[in-house]
């Protein structure tokens, strides 16, 4: 509780609180979590994942390369992923560039995570993301 006069402030202890809070997921740990269950073996379940525009990029360019990924619940906050190995993702079945929309961290982290494996794969983007440097 807060009290105040005319010069000073007085500061006593309220009642305290009480409940749960479950914060919101995090978008930069929600890529990183998807992309790291993608390169596990078995079956990842991630719980408070973030469905914001940048992190389902990162999930349709895992599933371009044969990551399968279900989502839980109508809320798409829980996924479960189906991790592939290090070495284990596969070159996409068509041509087409992977469209990482407007997300830079898909595109750095795909880069890095494709480094490793042994075919050509095309990343794009829309042409903020095109514009920045990688």
């Amino acid at each position: 509780m807060l009290t105040t006069s005319s010069s000073a402030w007085t500061i006593s202890r309220s009642g305290g609180l009480r409940g749960t809070v479950t914060p919101p997921g995090d978008k930069s740990v929600s890529h990183r979590a998807v992309m790291l269950a993608a390169l596990a073996r078995g079956t990842t379940k991630i719980n408070n994942w973030h469905p914001a525009e940048d992190c389902l990029s990162t999930l349709a360019a895992l599933e371009r390369l044969g990551v399968k990924a279900r989502r839980l619940h109508t809320a798409q906050t829980s996924l479960e992923v189906e991790g592939r190995g290090l070495t284990g993702l596969q070159a996409p079945q068509s041509d087409e560039p992977i469209n990482c929309g407007n997300s830079g961290t898909t595109m750095r982290l795909m880069l890095g995570i494709l480094a490793a494996h042994p075919f050509r794969v095309t990343l794009t983007g829309d042409d903020s993301l095109l514009r920045r440097p990688m």
